[in-house]
């Protein structure tokens, strides 16, 4: 990855539910129970809800309606913490509308251009490592494109230059190599620097 960005770059796309469904406004501002795994039940819009692919893919999965909301319909996320749900929508809110980010290379280094994120997204980033991995659960669950895509830069961010032996602490993976295993990694693999 190069470190000059793009900013943000994105395409004119909207949710995959969009193209599909012509939602009434009314509907749009109803909420859905969404029953987190800690057993609390969180209310959140349909409008914000339909940025998610995998809630988009169960409506229509359902053979929902784009005019009324089912008085049974539940969304359930197995995986996703109520407090981590509610950070999901509150990034959701804030990007109501924005087109997906699109992945670029550089044409010269062919790595990956680094997005340039908003000060809104840099501080819902500034978080510790676990809560940033339960945040990129949660993204690949909703199968919510900008979360996980700008989450996943992040953490790549936390590990950038840092040796095998700070990302493990970083992660708190332990050491299961000896010094001698480790010196002949190295003895073998000199010309990588390591």
């Amino acid at each position: 990855m190069t470190e000059e960005g793009s900013s943000s770059s994105t395409s004119a796309t909207d949710s995959p539910a969009d193209k599909v469904l012509q939602f009434s406004e009314e509907l749009l501002q109803k909420e859905v129970p969404c029953d987190c795994k800690d057993g609390e039940r969180v209310q959140v819009r349909v409008s914000l809800l339909l940025q998610s692919k995998t809630f988009a893919d169960m409506w229509k999965d359902l053979n929902l309606s784009s005019k009324d909301l089912p008085d049974s319909l539940v969304f359930p996320m197995s995986t996703i913490s109520a407090p981590i749900f509610k950070k999901v929508g509150n990034w959701m809110e804030n990007h109501v509308g924005k087109p997906q980010p699109v992945i670029e290379e550089d044409p010269n280094t062919h790595e990956r251009k680094w997005f340039t994120l908003t000060d809104y997204e840099k501080e819902f980033f500034n978080v510790d490592v676990e809560e940033l991995a339960e945040l990129l659960v949660a993204a690949n669950f909703l199968n919510l494109q900008s979360l996980y895509i700008y989450g996943c830069q992040s953490m790549a961010a936390l590990m950038k230059e840092k040796t095998p032996e700070e990302i493990r602490n970083l992660f708190g993976i332990p050491d299961d190599l000896t010094e001698e295993e480790k010196a002949e990694i190295r003895r073998k693999n000199v010309w990588c620097n390591y």
